[in-house]
């Protein structure tokens, strides 16, 4: 075999594997497009997460706390039982009188 005759068959093995690169790269492309489309989607989809997380944010700062809880049961106590005692004093009062 002659140089220049190996140097063309080294020339077509050269091609042969641009070929495949090249098939590769578009193979790569086209992954690319889909991860590009995909992210939109998830980018998307995060802003719709970051206006449910801002609206969350803006109820959470008007809910009660475990004091605030603690603090209306202890009012509805010292309301209540007073109350409750006046009405069964009533009571036995009302009944005491009609007997």
């Amino acid at each position: 075999m002659t140089t220049l005759e190996q140097i063309d068959e080294r020339l077509g093995t050269v091609e042969t594997g641009l070929t495949t690169v090249e098939t590769r790269l578009g193979t790569v492309e086209t992954g690319l497009a889909t991860v590009e489309t995909r992210l939109g989607t998830v980018e998307t989809g995060l802003t719709a997460v970051d206006k449910r997380v801002a609206v969350v944010e803006t109820q959470i700062k008007h809910l009660a706390t475990k004091a605030d809880v603690a603090n209306v049961k202890f009012d509805l106590l010292k309301w209540l039982v007073p109350i409750i005692l006046g009405q069964t004093a009533a009571i036995f009062a009302i009944a005491e009188i009609w007997s």
